[in-house]
């Protein structure tokens, strides 16, 4: 349950009392665990006691923590992702009877605790022909009368935990200059590119890293006022904007990817 230490952008105000504050960041997250170990004989405590240091080996690559415990996180099955930095199994009198405890650090790079389900949703782009979409049909007669806006598609996305959780995107063509907007804040987060029938872009607002076709890397200059989005605690509804492009078969849409966060 502790928090994460804050690494601060403060600045001292020279001349003057206190100091600038500056954007908080949250640090690394270190985690102890202890696994005690018992067994009824010699082979079966050895075998036990081999498949913990397996299970919790210094100098391997970080990996999913799932737990559940009450209270924490919401009660309900979490993971973080990290990887094990120290072990300590002490060689005591207790060995004799089969009984030991292993105590592991684990060094989580990432400060989250994530829920273990993964939410998704979908929305288009708004096309005319679409029933409620309007559009004009040639040839025409004056005076001429068109349908109405076509209907937006939204995501609608929920964070049942206590922090703004990062999110995974996907745009995919023909679009061009896509967008995806923060209907309930305004914030928004578009891309300066265009993708034909077939491309995808996916774009991680945790990572900051955006990929076409999921593997070739893509620096796009999105402007000053692109927001890396996260879902905020609680419910809010993301929208898909751009530019089709005429004559490309297809159909433009954006998937997004998200889970409870808890700090």
């Amino acid at each position: 349950m502790d928090a994460p230490d804050v690494r601060t952008a403060d600045r001292r105000r020279y001349g003057r009392h206190g100091d600038t504050s500056g954007t908080d960041y949250l640090g690394p997250r270190t985690i102890t665990v202890s696994v005690e170990v018992s067994a009824r004989d010699d082979r079966e405590f050895s075998a036990t006691m081999d498949t913990v240091a397996r299970a919790f080996a210094p100098g391997t690559d970080t990996a999913p923590l799932v737990f559940r415990f009450p209270g924490v996180a919401g009660s309900g099955t979490r993971y973080v992702v990290g990887k094990t930095r120290k072990r300590a199994a002490p060689i005591t009198w207790s060995l004799v009877h089969h009984h030991a405890v292993v105590t592991a650090e684990i060094y989580c790079p990432s400060p989250w605790i994530h829920d273990v389900l993964t939410q998704t949703g979908q929305a288009r782009l708004p096309t005319a022909g679409r029933p409620g979409g309007g559009g004009i049909r040639f040839p025409t007669r004056f005076p001429v009368r068109t349908g109405a806006a076509p209907a937006a598609e939204v995501i609608r996305a929920t964070n049942h935990g206590t922090t703004p959780a990062p999110m995974r995107l996907r745009f995919r063509g023909p679009i061009t200059d896509p967008r995806v907007t923060n209907l309930r804040t305004g914030e928004f987060l578009e891309l300066r590119y265009t993708l034909l029938a077939g491309q995808w872009l996916d774009v991680d607002t945790d990572t900051r890293e955006v990929l076409l076709n999921g593997s070739a890397p893509r620096w796009l200059t999105p402007g000053t006022r692109n927001t890396w989005l996260h879902l905020a605690p609680g419910t809010a509804e993301f929208g898909l904007s751009g530019y089709r492009i005429p004559g490309e078969p297809g159909e433009p849409d954006l998937t997004a990817w998200w889970s409870s966060t808890w700090i």
